[in-house]
């Protein structure tokens, strides 16, 4: 009887030890194919990479640029420029043309610019004192006003006679006499002139 037991017991036992073969024979042919899955995922991943756009700047940035270096340029060619995203290297292109482009169009700051200021920055004592001047609601638009303009162009180099941009002393009568900014309606601009009436008025003795 004992050996009958002991024979059903060893049966068992083999059977358990069977199935517990059979299980991590089944669970180890799962993990593979999990990890196969996500090779091929990987594969398919990588070999799109090529496929698409590294978009890592945006065209936002390029019309910054453009303003900063005072270049004109339309929203349709910065859409063109865009197309098919703005990775490291458009984006470095996009700088050096707005850079090269400025030099042209301002020769006088070539080296300033090739030191690394731009001609927004380089304009700030004009617009510091047409703010100063005219109030602080004033916003210059150098790109296409061409009042504003005249501080880059309104000028001349002495070396060549052609435009610069203008010394701040001219900036300054630039500000009183042109009509757009309309001086001659500031406070300080009528109280000048009533001054100046009464300094006239006395010196030919006469009140006014």
């Amino acid at each position: 009887m004992s050996n009958i037991l002991s024979g059903a017991v060893d049966a068992v036992s083999d059977v358990g030890e069977g199935i517990g073969h059979a299980v991590e024979g089944a669970v180890r042919g799962i993990y593979k194919e999990g990890q196969n899955a996500g090779n091929d995922v990987r594969k398919v991943i990588k070999s799109n990479e090529g496929d698409l756009p590294a978009t890592v700047h945006t065209k936002q940035q390029l019309l910054g640029i453009a303003s900063d270096y005072l270049v004109p340029m339309s929203k349709g060619t910065i859409d063109k420029i865009a197309e098919g995203g703005i990775d490291e290297s458009k984006f470095a292109a996009f700088q050096d043309h707005a850079k090269q482009t400025a030099k042209g169009l301002f020769p006088t700051w070539s080296k300033q610019i090739d030191s690394g200021l731009k001609p927004v920055h380089l304009l700030d004592p004009y617009t510091q004192m047409a703010k100063a001047k005219l109030g602080d609601h004033v916003e210059p638009n150098y790109l296409t006003d061409p009042k504003w303009r005249a501080a880059m162009t309104g000028g001349t180099d002495p070396a060549t006679g052609h435009p610069a941009p203008m010394s701040l002393d001219l900036w300054n009568t630039h500000l009183q006499t042109d009509p757009g900014f309309g001086w001659d309606h500031h406070p300080d601009a009528v109280n000048q002139a009533h001054q100046t009436m009464q300094k006239i008025g006395r010196e030919l003795g006469v009140e006014t």
